[in-house]
């Protein structure tokens, strides 16, 4: 099932008919890369191994999530209560798109929102909430992290994972800058922002260690383009051995805070 985190859906959904024979290759091979290897982007193999030890099989809201490959990974992996909240139009009708390819996928509810505001659910309606890599791209951060707070029901656990100020230094800053970060945290900056709101860290530690980061300067600081389609597999098998070597610096944190009162 692990070659199918990222793949499976993306095979299912990527496969058009009535298309002309070039593009109907074309179309061909790019789902069976998928269907194979998973997603090209490497760092997205690594954040999803992290993230999937972290939750647990509770109600659960999956703040800013894209078009889902977290959400419906995790689905297939057998979550079964769970919300995906894209912020575009575009993400919501790929995600809409995802979920009507497959019966596995119709638990999971999309409903477009955005991470300041989460006007379209109750306060203190989820039991787990999921915020990946989305509070470094938020214009006002304290609006994000009360708003998603306030939906935490009380005991509720928050997931966490934000990049580093290490990140420019391996992927890029032309990359960091261009994917949108508009901040990255210390340890002790991401646990100040929750338990000054009275949150209990309960995890907190480094991912993508040193020599992970070292394999993903080679795929997205270069940014070798059709060679890295080649390169990814390579590299995401290799992550597998060089995430048990916990040499600093990192240039991801995975966080785990309970909401206490």
């Amino acid at each position: 099932m692990k070659s199918f985190s990222f793949g499976y859906y993306m095979y299912k959904v990527k496969n058009p008919q009535n298309l002309n024979t070039i593009s109907s290759i074309k179309s061909t091979l790019k789902s069976l890369y998928f269907l194979l290897f998973g997603t090209p982007d490497l760092h997205s193999h690594i954040r999803y191994r992290c993230i999937k030890s972290q939750i647990k099989n509770l109600k659960t809201l999956d703040v800013g999530g894209g078009t889902g490959y977290l959400s419906f990974s995790l689905a297939i992996n057998g979550l079964q209560d769970i919300t995906l909240s894209p912020y575009t139009e575009i993400e919501f009708n790929e995600a809409m798109h995802i979920k009507e390819s497959d019966y596995r996928f119709q638990n999971i509810k999309i409903i477009k929102d955005d991470a300041e505001s989460l006007n379209s659910f109750e306060d203190e309606s989820f039991e787990q909430i999921m915020v990946i890599d989305v509070f470094e791209h938020v214009i006002n951060l304290n609006n994000a992290v009360e708003q998603v707070i306030r939906k935490l029901k009380l005991g509720g656990r928050l997931v966490v994972s934000v990049p580093t100020y290490d990140y420019p230094k391996f992927f890029g800053e032309v990359f960091d800058k261009n994917i949108g970060h508009l901040r990255h945290f210390t340890l002790e900056q991401l646990k100040s922002l929750f338990e000054t709101r009275g949150l209990r860290t309960e995890m907190i530690k480094p991912y993508t260690y040193f020599y992970t980061s070292k394999l993903c300067s080679v795929y997205y600081k270069y940014n070798l383009k059709i060679l890295n389609l080649i390169l990814s597999p390579l590299l995401n098998m290799l992550s597998f051995f060089t995430e048990f070597i916990p040499k600093l610096p990192s240039t991801e944190i995975v966080a785990i805070f309970i909401k206490t009162h």
